[in-house]
Protein backbone atom coordinates (compact mmCIF):
# COMPACT_ATOMS: atom_id res chain seq x y z
CA UNK A 1 0.00 0.00 0.00
CA UNK A 2 1.12 3.55 -0.63
CA UNK A 3 2.49 5.81 2.09
CA UNK A 4 -0.03 6.46 4.83
CA UNK A 5 -1.28 10.00 5.32
CA UNK A 6 0.32 12.10 8.01
CA UNK A 7 -1.76 14.08 10.49
CA UNK A 8 -0.95 17.25 8.55
CA UNK A 9 -2.27 15.66 5.33
CA UNK A 10 -5.42 14.44 7.06
CA UNK A 11 -5.97 17.90 8.55
CA UNK A 12 -5.53 19.41 5.09
CA UNK A 13 -8.28 17.14 3.74
CA UNK A 14 -10.65 18.12 6.55
CA UNK A 15 -10.04 21.79 5.81
CA UNK A 16 -10.64 21.19 2.12
CA UNK A 17 -14.02 19.63 2.92
CA UNK A 18 -14.98 22.32 5.44
CA UNK A 19 -14.30 24.98 2.83
CA UNK A 20 -16.72 23.26 0.43
CA UNK A 21 -19.36 22.45 3.04
CA UNK A 22 -19.42 25.69 5.06
CA UNK A 23 -22.73 24.87 6.76
CA UNK A 24 -21.33 21.80 8.49
CA UNK A 25 -20.30 22.20 12.10
CA UNK A 26 -17.05 20.39 12.82
CA UNK A 27 -15.94 20.75 16.42
CA UNK A 28 -12.35 20.14 17.42
CA UNK A 29 -13.25 16.68 18.80
CA UNK A 30 -14.46 15.65 15.33
CA UNK A 31 -11.22 16.76 13.69
CA UNK A 32 -9.27 14.81 16.31
CA UNK A 33 -11.36 11.69 15.69
CA UNK A 34 -10.69 11.98 11.95
CA UNK A 35 -6.96 11.99 12.68
CA UNK A 36 -7.35 8.58 14.34
CA UNK A 37 -9.87 7.07 11.92
CA UNK A 38 -7.98 7.99 8.75
CA UNK A 39 -4.46 7.23 9.95
CA UNK A 40 -4.20 4.05 7.85
CA UNK A 41 -5.31 5.68 4.58
CA UNK A 42 -2.83 6.50 1.82
CA UNK A 43 -2.42 10.27 1.40
CA UNK A 44 -3.08 10.48 -2.35
CA UNK A 45 -6.13 8.22 -2.20
CA UNK A 46 -7.51 10.15 0.78
CA UNK A 47 -7.33 13.40 -1.15
CA UNK A 48 -8.84 11.73 -4.22
CA UNK A 49 -11.66 10.31 -2.09
CA UNK A 50 -12.56 13.77 -0.78
CA UNK A 51 -12.66 15.16 -4.31
CA UNK A 52 -14.70 12.19 -5.57
CA UNK A 53 -17.21 12.62 -2.72
CA UNK A 54 -17.63 16.31 -3.49
CA UNK A 55 -17.95 15.76 -7.23
CA UNK A 56 -20.47 12.90 -6.85
CA UNK A 57 -22.10 15.28 -5.81
CA UNK A 58 -23.19 14.97 -2.18
CA UNK A 59 -25.10 17.64 -0.30
CA UNK A 60 -23.38 16.74 2.96
CA UNK A 61 -19.75 16.01 3.78
CA UNK A 62 -18.76 12.41 4.49
CA UNK A 63 -18.08 11.09 7.93
CA UNK A 64 -14.66 9.59 8.62
CA UNK A 65 -15.85 6.04 7.99
CA UNK A 66 -17.33 6.87 4.59
CA UNK A 67 -14.22 8.74 3.50
CA UNK A 68 -11.97 5.93 4.76
CA UNK A 69 -13.91 3.26 2.86
CA UNK A 70 -13.77 5.31 -0.33
CA UNK A 71 -10.04 5.99 0.04
CA UNK A 72 -9.23 2.33 0.62
CA UNK A 73 -11.40 1.32 -2.34
CA UNK A 74 -9.35 3.66 -4.50
CA UNK A 75 -6.15 2.19 -3.06
CA UNK A 76 -7.33 -1.34 -3.84
CA UNK A 77 -7.93 -0.48 -7.48
CA UNK A 78 -10.81 -1.68 -9.65
CA UNK A 79 -13.28 -3.97 -7.95
CA UNK A 80 -12.29 -6.89 -10.14
CA UNK A 81 -9.37 -7.19 -12.55
CA UNK A 82 -10.24 -10.78 -13.34
CA UNK A 83 -10.35 -10.14 -17.09
CA UNK A 84 -6.80 -8.76 -17.00
CA UNK A 85 -5.66 -11.85 -15.08
CA UNK A 86 -7.50 -14.15 -17.50
CA UNK A 87 -5.94 -12.44 -20.50
CA UNK A 88 -2.51 -12.57 -18.84
CA UNK A 89 -2.81 -16.35 -18.67
CA UNK A 90 -3.25 -16.66 -22.42
CA UNK A 91 -0.65 -14.02 -23.23
CA UNK A 92 1.83 -16.02 -21.19
CA UNK A 93 0.70 -19.22 -22.90
CA UNK A 94 1.57 -17.67 -26.27
CA UNK A 95 4.93 -16.31 -25.13
CA UNK A 96 6.14 -19.25 -23.03
CA UNK A 97 8.06 -21.72 -25.20
CA UNK A 98 8.04 -24.53 -22.64
CA UNK A 99 5.36 -27.24 -22.75
CA UNK A 100 2.59 -26.69 -20.26
CA UNK A 101 3.93 -29.32 -17.85
CA UNK A 102 7.44 -27.83 -17.93
CA UNK A 103 6.57 -24.16 -17.39
CA UNK A 104 8.65 -22.91 -14.46
CA UNK A 105 7.61 -19.25 -14.52
CA UNK A 106 6.31 -17.56 -11.37
CA UNK A 107 2.61 -17.58 -12.18
CA UNK A 108 1.74 -16.17 -8.75
CA UNK A 109 3.77 -13.03 -9.51
CA UNK A 110 2.28 -12.86 -13.01
CA UNK A 111 -1.37 -13.13 -11.95
CA UNK A 112 -1.39 -11.79 -8.41
CA UNK A 113 -2.86 -13.56 -5.40
CA UNK A 114 -6.47 -13.59 -6.61
CA UNK A 115 -5.55 -14.64 -10.14
CA UNK A 116 -3.25 -17.43 -9.01
CA UNK A 117 -5.83 -18.85 -6.57
CA UNK A 118 -8.49 -18.67 -9.28
CA UNK A 119 -6.18 -20.49 -11.70
CA UNK A 120 -5.64 -23.29 -9.18
CA UNK A 121 -9.40 -23.48 -8.58
CA UNK A 122 -10.06 -24.25 -12.26
CA UNK A 123 -7.46 -27.01 -12.36
CA UNK A 124 -4.14 -25.20 -12.56
CA UNK A 125 -1.92 -24.26 -15.48
CA UNK A 126 -1.38 -27.77 -16.79
CA UNK A 127 -5.07 -28.75 -16.94
CA UNK A 128 -6.11 -25.38 -18.34
CA UNK A 129 -3.58 -25.67 -21.17
CA UNK A 130 -4.81 -29.21 -21.86
CA UNK A 131 -8.50 -28.27 -21.82
CA UNK A 132 -10.62 -28.24 -24.94
CA UNK A 133 -11.39 -24.85 -26.47
CA UNK A 134 -15.11 -25.59 -26.19
CA UNK A 135 -14.72 -25.74 -22.41
CA UNK A 136 -13.04 -22.34 -22.10
CA UNK A 137 -16.26 -20.28 -21.64
CA UNK A 138 -17.24 -22.44 -18.67
CA UNK A 139 -13.73 -22.36 -17.20
CA UNK A 140 -13.60 -18.61 -17.75
CA UNK A 141 -16.84 -18.13 -15.79
CA UNK A 142 -15.51 -20.29 -12.94
CA UNK A 143 -12.25 -18.32 -12.94
CA UNK A 144 -14.22 -15.05 -12.80
CA UNK A 145 -16.35 -16.15 -9.85
CA UNK A 146 -13.39 -17.36 -7.78
CA UNK A 147 -11.40 -14.22 -8.56
CA UNK A 148 -14.29 -11.94 -7.59
CA UNK A 149 -14.84 -13.78 -4.33
CA UNK A 150 -11.17 -13.52 -3.39
CA UNK A 151 -11.05 -9.86 -4.40
CA UNK A 152 -14.14 -9.05 -2.33
CA UNK A 153 -12.62 -10.70 0.74
CA UNK A 154 -9.37 -8.81 0.27
CA UNK A 155 -11.22 -5.51 -0.03
CA UNK A 156 -13.28 -6.23 3.09
CA UNK A 157 -10.12 -7.05 5.04
CA UNK A 158 -8.52 -3.85 3.79
CA UNK A 159 -11.46 -1.76 5.00
CA UNK A 160 -11.36 -3.33 8.43
CA UNK A 161 -9.53 -1.15 10.97
CA UNK A 162 -6.41 -2.67 12.46
CA UNK A 163 -7.89 -2.52 15.97
CA UNK A 164 -10.90 -4.57 14.85
CA UNK A 165 -8.67 -7.13 13.15
CA UNK A 166 -6.65 -7.49 16.35
CA UNK A 167 -9.79 -8.02 18.43
CA UNK A 168 -11.14 -10.63 16.03
CA UNK A 169 -7.84 -12.46 15.97
CA UNK A 170 -7.68 -12.47 19.77
CA UNK A 171 -11.24 -13.80 19.99
CA UNK A 172 -10.65 -16.59 17.48
CA UNK A 173 -10.78 -19.93 19.32
CA UNK A 174 -7.43 -21.58 19.63
CA UNK A 175 -7.16 -25.23 18.67
CA UNK A 176 -5.23 -26.96 21.40
CA UNK A 177 -3.87 -30.45 21.32
CA UNK A 178 -5.54 -32.67 23.90
CA UNK A 179 -3.44 -33.36 26.94
CA UNK A 180 -1.74 -36.71 26.95
CA UNK A 181 -3.57 -39.21 29.18
CA UNK A 182 -1.97 -39.71 32.54
CA UNK A 183 -1.28 -43.37 33.28
CA UNK A 184 -0.84 -44.34 36.88
CA UNK A 185 2.29 -46.32 37.51
CA UNK A 186 1.54 -49.42 39.56
CA UNK A 187 3.93 -50.78 42.09
CA UNK A 188 5.96 -53.70 40.82
CA UNK A 189 4.60 -57.04 42.01
CA UNK A 190 6.43 -58.73 44.80
CA UNK A 191 8.89 -61.46 43.88
CA UNK A 192 7.17 -64.72 43.15
CA UNK A 193 3.69 -63.21 42.72
CA UNK A 194 1.90 -63.58 39.36
CA UNK A 195 1.96 -60.51 37.06
CA UNK A 196 -1.62 -59.43 36.36
CA UNK A 197 -2.48 -57.23 33.36
CA UNK A 198 -5.80 -55.45 32.97
CA UNK A 199 -7.95 -53.15 35.07
CA UNK A 200 -6.40 -53.30 38.55
CA UNK A 201 -9.68 -52.91 40.46
CA UNK A 202 -11.46 -55.56 38.43
CA UNK A 203 -8.59 -58.01 38.55
CA UNK A 204 -8.07 -57.66 42.29
CA UNK A 205 -11.78 -58.28 42.90
CA UNK A 206 -11.89 -61.62 41.16
CA UNK A 207 -8.83 -63.30 42.61
CA UNK A 208 -9.08 -65.70 45.47
CA UNK A 209 -6.52 -65.97 48.21
CA UNK A 210 -4.39 -68.20 46.05
CA UNK A 211 -4.24 -65.71 43.20
CA UNK A 212 -6.64 -67.74 41.02
CA UNK A 213 -9.67 -66.08 39.35
CA UNK A 214 -13.14 -66.85 40.65
CA UNK A 215 -15.25 -68.04 37.72
CA UNK A 216 -18.47 -66.15 38.53
CA UNK A 217 -16.75 -62.79 39.04
CA UNK A 218 -14.66 -63.26 35.89
CA UNK A 219 -17.76 -64.01 33.81
CA UNK A 220 -19.45 -60.86 35.17
CA UNK A 221 -16.48 -58.73 34.16
CA UNK A 222 -16.49 -60.22 30.65
CA UNK A 223 -20.23 -59.56 30.22
CA UNK A 224 -19.87 -55.95 31.37
CA UNK A 225 -16.96 -55.25 29.01
CA UNK A 226 -18.88 -56.86 26.14
CA UNK A 227 -21.95 -54.68 26.87
CA UNK A 228 -19.77 -51.55 26.85
CA UNK A 229 -18.42 -52.52 23.44
CA UNK A 230 -21.80 -53.23 21.90
CA UNK A 231 -21.61 -56.96 22.47
CA UNK A 232 -18.24 -57.33 20.74
CA UNK A 233 -15.05 -58.35 22.46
Amino acid sequence: MATQATQAEIFSVTQWLIARYPNSNWPEATIKAWMEDLADCPANELQAAAIAWYNAPHDWPPNAGQLRALALDLAAGPESDWENAWNAIWQHARSCRAPEHLCRHDLAALLGDEGYVALQAVGGWYLLMRSDVSDHPTIRAQFRDVYRTRAARARAALRQPAAVSALLEAARPRIQSPAAPQVAVLDAPAAGSPEIRGIPGDIAGILDSGGRPRRAELDAIIRRVAAQRGGVL
